[in-house]
């Protein structure tokens, strides 16, 4: 190379005719020559230069791949450092969907600039060509164009529902990582980091707007910064409540309900409706109801109920749902009292406040005002629907009542007026002798409305006072008669209050007389018994008392007892009560009442009391032997008239009996014969009437006989030994449409359609009245051994059933026709005997007629009796072929008797069986295995299946899946074999199998389950950790889904802090894969032999060994 000075240096190491070097630095650049020296024959020439060669050195950088948005210009450039020649530039493009890259025309510049408006990735580089040394390629960058929208730009939502976001990328050749803004305060949402995102305010405050922010990685590892999409989304939250949640409206006044809503936008608008819970639960829009309040005015209790109101909320042309509120809970009720009212003072008068149509607890309160009192103040002590007041005297009181509804509120009714007056009659005079005049005024105190009058007088032998005649003033002129003793009274009516009050009647002015007026009376035994006196006259009355047959009664000795005198009125005389709650009926008899007098005698009134009962006869009877009718009271009956269906007489009904009257009781009896009743006829309706001399009272009571029988009932007791016995029974009554007959074992029905018994039921012919049903029993098990019952059950004209019922013995026995050794060296003979008794004998025999008994080694004989089933068993030891053939069994069921019973079986020797034994557990792919078929008779040809049963769509014949070859019989062994292999087996081919062997009485078949497993270490047999981490793997295939155990020795491996994380991936297609990572190893305790290892419990067990060091 030539040095400053123009001299050239010589290059050290470079001796050879190429210089080949890599320029790190410009100074590489300058003149070069290369000298040679010639030998030949020993003889060197001297070093001779070349021409000289200029080398000039520079660099080419292209700008670094980027990511960018769509619609970015993005500027490349080509720089060259170094270089002094001239240089020209081309620009080349590849996307990545190209093959080759493309010239770019008319890019000639050390830069350019670049746009794409979609996802794209596309590969850029310049060629530079040097003056005449010719042209230089740059490395490759990437421009990754990408494109992020965010949908939608506004969501509205109601508290705890969900607004759903999604941003969507562009990309081509990149990945993207997702997070996402909460623009309030420019957080990150923790744990959201995929291209969706749910939020559910959980209040109002909560609203807030989002934006999602995406970082894309290139296919060539470029990371760019974080990309926005243009628009973010803003979310509106909104509740909506009601208020009062909870309203009583009274029916007829208006009612209102609001309904409020919080939004967090206060531009948002907002859509009213009102709904109504219906009786399924749903709720019904109300009409026209669009407000925020909903006003109504209760016309009934129909507006009861529970009710939403409903918002949808609009922003920027978005809309809602419709979001409900809490329901609100309507009461809708009425309250109203009493109307007002006149009445006499000193008489009780009772105002109602009456609540309606709620479901409410209601509390009452009472509010008054006297004509004196300045404001209403509560009535103490009343705190029920009703008040009772008695005004003391003659004024105007008005009264209202105050309900508290729950927690609704409290309401008022409107006020009534409780207006009380006094009547009182006043005369100048009133002594006087006959002829004189004297004058009557009638007088009001506090007198109210428009009054009108009467008058009245009663005289003393008359029962009650009569009106006079044109008396119509308030005052009366009356002249004393020859004989006095008529009494006066002033009676007054009043029109007030838009009502008619009255009569109100005054005190009398009367003569003095006296009498007593009694009631009469006649009860039933265990009513109750009034009785009244009422005595007129002058007050001079002292005491009063009752006395029954002469004897005082005393209403503290009996609690039932209950006497009750009234204070003398001058009006109505003086009352006196005795009452008796439920009387005895030796409580009849004579009562009388003692008016003591003060000055005259006493006077009494008697009364005689007629108690009776006649206890009522049930409304049907069924097959009675009699009637009876049970009559108490005070007397006995003198006679009792029987009818039958109107009818004095019927053959079927005689001696007619009465009983001994005795405590006040008596029974009438009358015999009824069944017999003398036609079967199927009418019932007769059977009356008995009970006569009292000197009374009126006639008790009387019915009832209506049925006839229901069997006219062919069951015989008590019979016994079957046959194949089959039919048994009848005919039954009875009114009408056969009426009743059907059913049977019955013990307490179960019999079906006809049970195979062992039919049933025939049908009218009997030419009959209205009758049934007849027919049981035919096969005797071929012990079932019907017992009670046999056949039924008749009536519907009407109520429900009732007749039976008739047998002890049937069933005798029998049953063998299996055919019996078969499964090969496991044993068979078994069973000889089942039914009846009541145990059979005297069972003995089984062989084919030559000698009796088998217990013979250790060979045979074991039992019995067996549970109830009526007697089973007998012969179980053969170490059975073999040349204990096949013909066996009987033979019962005697009594002593002394034939046989009831010479049964026979053939026993057979017919097995199959798997080799080798199931379940079959393959490894290596080969999948072959043999039925084997024992039994003397040459089967006529074996089948397979792919299933656990016989079943025809899963048959498997020769051909490119399986391949069957089955042997010749092999008459010496009593042995055929049939062996399935499976070919190009597959995991999927694990499964049941089935062999089936044809033979004509029997078909012996044996199943084989095959289970196809692998478990291999995926890695290399040995891993190296040379940085204290090591991950390896293994991977099952199999039908079932198992769980894979790591070990490392005898030690079982378990995840741990982060050193060893087990991953077991899902099964799937049949595999699965179980993967290791260890990290902080140990060499002198993590290194050996791991294995992995799967232990199905079924006693198959698979492992494989990966060595780490």
């Amino acid at each position: 190379k030539k040095n400053a000075e123009n001299n050239f240096d010589d290059i050290s190491g470079q001796t050879q005719s190429e210089y080949k070097f890599t320029p790190s630095e410009a100074s590489i650049a300058g003149q070069y020559i290369c000298q040679g020296e010639v030998s030949e024959g020993g003889v060197s020439s001297k070093y001779h230069s070349s021409s000289e060669s200029t080398v000039e050195v520079f660099g080419i950088t292209i700008t670094p791949s980027a990511v960018v948005n769509v619609d970015t210009n993005t500027e490349i450039s080509c720089a060259v450092s170094g270089a002094t020649s001239d240089l020209a530039y081309a620009w080349y493009m590849k996307p990545s969907t190209a093959q080759e890259s493309s010239v770019m025309e008319g890019k000639s510049t050390d830069k350019i600039t670049v746009t794409s408006s979609t996802a794209a990735s596309v590969s850029y580089h310049c060629s530079v060509t040097v003056g005449s040394l010719g042209a230089f390629t740059s490395d490759s960058m990437t421009v990754t164009t990408i494109s992020v929208q965010q949908t939608p730009a506004t969501a509205v939502v109601a508290v705890a529902e969900t607004a759903s976001l999604d941003c969507t990328v562009g990309l081509v050749d990149a990945t993207a990582t997702y997070s996402w803004v909460k623009l309030s305060d420019k957080s990150k949402v923790a744990g959201e980091s995929g291209d969706s995102f749910k939020v559910t305010p959980g209040t109002v405050a909560e609203a807030d707007s989002y934006n999602c922010e995406v970082i894309v990685t290139s296919k060539g590892g470029v990371v760019s910064s974080a990309f926005s999409p243009a628009t973010n989304t803003k979310i509106v939250v909104y509740s909506v409540s009601i208020s009062p949640t909870a309203l009583a409206a009274e029916i007829g006044k208006e009612s209102t309900l609001t309904c409020s809503v919080s939004k967090s936008a206060e531009s948002a608008t907002i859509a009213y409706k009102w709904s109504e819970k219906q009786q399924d639960n749903s709720f019904k829009d109300i009409d026209g109801q669009t407000g925020n309040e909903y006003k109504f005015t209760p016309k009934d209790n129909t507006f009861s109920g529970s009710y939403v109101c409903q918002a949808e909320v609009t922003d920027s042309s978005v809309s809602s749902s419709y979001a409900k509120s809490q329901e609100a809970t309507v009461d809708a009720f009425s309250i109203s009292i009493s109307s007002s009212t006149v009445v006499a003072a000193g008489t009780e008068t009772k105002i109602d406040c009456t609540v309606k149509d709620t479901d409410s607890s209601i509390t009452y309160a009472w509010y008054k005002k006297g004509s004196g009192d300045a404001a209403a103040a509560v009535v103490p002590d009343a705190a029920s629907a009703s008040l009772t007041v008695t005004p003391v005297k003659a004024e105007s009181v008005e009264y209202f009542c105050k309900v508290t509804l729950g927690s609704l509120g409290s309401f008022d009714s409107t006020v009534m007026t409780v207006s009380s007056i006094k009547v009182a009659v006043t005369s100048d005079n009133l002594v006087g002798q006959e002829g004189e005049k004297v004058t009557f005024t009638c007088t009001v105190e506090n007198s109210v409305g428009t009054p009108s009058y009467s008058w009245l007088s009663k005289k003393p032998s008359s029962a009650a006072a009569t009106a006079i005649d044109s008396a119509t003033s308030q005052e009366y002129s009356y002249t004393i008669p020859k004989s006095p003793g008529t009494d006066f009274q002033c009676q007054l009516n009043v029109a007030a209050y838009d009502g008619n009050f009255g009569p109100f009647l005054s005190d009398s002015k009367k003569i003095v007389f006296r009498s007593i007026e009694v009631s009469s009376a006649s009860v039933e035994t265990s009513e109750n018994l009034a009785l009244s006196c009422i005595y007129t006259g002058d007050d001079n009355v002292k005491s009063v008392s009752w006395k029954h047959g002469g004897v005082v009664v005393n209403a503290d000795d009996d609690p039932r007892i209950s006497i009750v005198t009234a204070d003398y009125n001058s009006v109505s005389g003086q009352k006196s009560e005795l009452s008796i709650t439920g009387v005895k009926k030796d409580e009849g008899g004579s009562y009388t009442c003692v008016y003591e007098m003060k000055t005259l005698t006493a006077l009494e009134g008697t009364i005689t009391v007629d108690v009776f009962k006649i206890i009522a006869l049930p409304t049907y009877t069924y097959n009675p032997s009699s009637i009876v009718v049970t009559f108490t009271g005070t007397t006995a009956a003198t006679s009792v008239a029987w009818t039958f269906d109107g009818a004095t007489e019927n053959a079927a009904f005689s001696n007619p009996t009465p009983g001994t009257f005795t405590d006040n009781e008596i029974s009438y009896t009358i015999t009824v014969d069944m017999s003398k009743i036609n079967d199927g006829s009418a019932p007769i309706k059977v009356k008995a009437v009970l006569s009292f001399d000197g009374k009126t009272t006639s008790p009387e009571t019915e009832t209506s006989v049925y006839k229901r029988s069997f006219t062919t009932p069951l015989p008590a007791t019979d016994k079957v030994t046959e194949a089959s016995k039919e048994f009848s029974c005919v039954a009875s009554g009114e009408n056969n449409d009426d009743f059907t007959i059913i049977w019955f074992v013990g307490e179960t029905e019999i079906k006809d359609a049970d195979d062992s018994a039919t049933i025939a039921e049908k009218k009997v012919d030419d009959s209205t009245s009758a049934r007849t049903s027919s049981l035919t029993i096969k005797n071929d098990s012990p079932v019907y051994n017992g009670v046999i019952k056949c039924v008749a059950k009536f519907t009407k004209p109520e429900a009732y059933e007749i039976s008739s019922e047998m002890n049937l013995n069933t005798i029998g026995a049953s063998m299996d026709e055919d019996s078969f050794s499964t090969g496991d060296g044993t068979a078994t003979i069973s000889c089942v005997v039914w009846g009541d008794d145990a059979p005297h004998s069972v003995v089984f025999e062989n084919s030559e007629g000698s009796a088998i008994t217990n013979q250790a080694g060979r045979y074991e004989v039992k019995s067996l009796s549970e109830g009526s089933t007697h089973t007998n068993t012969l179980k053969f030891v170490n059975f073999g072929f040349g204990q096949q053939g013909k066996y009987t069994c033979k019962v005697v069921y009594t002593e002394g008797e034939s046989p009831l019973a010479e049964l026979t079986t053939t026993l057979t020797l017919l097995s199959a069986m798997m080799h080798p034994e199931s379940p079959f557990f393959v490894r290596d792919g080969a999948v072959v295995f043999t039925c084997v078929y024992n039994g003397e008779a040459d089967p006529e040809f074996v089948k397979w299946y792919k299933s656990s049963t016989v079943d025809a769509a899963k048959i498997i014949e020769n051909g490119d899946k399986y391949k069957i070859v089955t042997s010749e019989f092999d008459s010496s062994k009593s042995e055929k074999t049939s062996t399935l292999e499976i070919l190009n087996v597959k995991v999927d081919d694990s499964g049941d199998f089935l062999c089936q062997w044809q033979h004509s009485t029997h078909p012996p078949q044996a199943m084989m389950t095959v289970k196809i497993r692998t478990l291999e270490a995926s890695s290399t047999t040995t891993v190296y950790s040379l940085d204290g981490s090591a991950t390896f793997s293994c991977d099952y295939k199999g039908v079932d889904d198992p769980t894979i155990e790591w070990y490392l020795g005898d030690k079982k491996l378990e995840d741990a802090d982060g050193s060893i994380v087990i991953t077991n991936g899902k099964f799937e297609s049949n595999a699965k894969t179980s993967s290791i990572a260890l990290s902080n190893l140990d060499p002198s305790k993590d290194a050996g032999t791991y294995e992995c290892k799967i232990d199905f419990g079924d006693g198959d067990t698979l492992k494989d060994t990966i060595d780490l060091v």
